[in-house]
């Protein structure tokens, strides 16, 4: 019997022109979701033909706001702490994908009943990461690669280890956040699963193809129409398509 999920995605204003390619694209995943909740300042009128789409309001998303994040990118902290936190999704089990990302061929997302982690070809190892994971739960690095990849697969049973609650997180976010000592949700859940139940996961090699620009050069409708179609026939699992602030 196929596990049981829901996807959630977090999408910024700047990311509203990205939101349907990103939401079709999931028709790519195996097994397909229950639930498409898509968490913005504005309700996204987007359909899919594979689960029921939910819009969740940003405001009031998880129980903290982001005007109480102290570090200089709020909104970005925000996001993170309610991968973390959320509790509107109908099954334990919830996959997180960014806005800006494509799926662009077939992804199988479990195997024998344990999530398939999906490990970019685009290497990342930022100290900043290991620090805050460091300073809060006293968690090293326990593995080679890193677990950014866009598109994580969460447990809220295994979280509320982590996490108690958002307010619990926030008030560690003010207390520790700076440039050199910064939160990134995907590295402290997978080092904890590997610290802490090592044999519940597997990881999946995935090649990215990335794109980003920097805002305010926001990108154009049909400009992503232009860079879907050139990577349609290409071997890249995800298309990434960043707006960096």
């Amino acid at each position: 019997m196929s596990v049981k999920y829901d996807v959630v995605i977090p999408c910024a204003t700047k990311d509203y022109v990205k939101i349907a390619h990103c939401v079709k694209s999931l028709e790519n995943l195996d097994p397909h979701p229950q639930n498409i909740h898509i968490v913005a300042k504005d309700r996204l009128k987007v359909k899919s033909e594979i689960a029921y789409t939910l819009w969740e309001q940003e405001e009031e998303a998880i129980s903290i706001e982001a005007e109480e994040i102290t570090y200089r990118r709020p909104k970005w902290i925000y996001q993170q702490i309610l991968k973390m936190t959320q509790d509107f999704t109908e099954n334990d089990w919830y996959l997180c994908v960014v806005s800006d990302l494509v799926i662009n061929k077939k992804l199988k997302l479990f195997t024998d009943d344990r999530p398939n982690y999906f490990i970019s070809s685009h290497k990342q190892n930022h100290r900043p990461y290991f620090d805050f994971m460091e300073k809060v739960w006293g968690l090293k690095k326990q593995v080679k690669f890193s677990f950014i990849s866009d598109i994580t697969m969460f447990n809220k049973k295994i979280l509320r280890e982590i996490v108690p609650s958002s307010r619990w997180l926030l008030e560690k976010c003010n207390q520790y956040l700076s440039d050199d000592c910064l939160i990134g949700e995907p590295e402290i859940y997978g080092n904890w699963l590997d610290k802490h139940y090592p044999a519940s996961y597997n990881t999946v090699d995935v090649k990215v193809s990335m794109y980003g620009k920097f805002v305010p050069d926001l990108y154009r409708s049909e400009e992503i129409e232009e860079i879907l179609a050139k990577e349609k026939n290409t071997d890249n699992d995800i298309i990434a398509m960043h707006s960096w602030t």
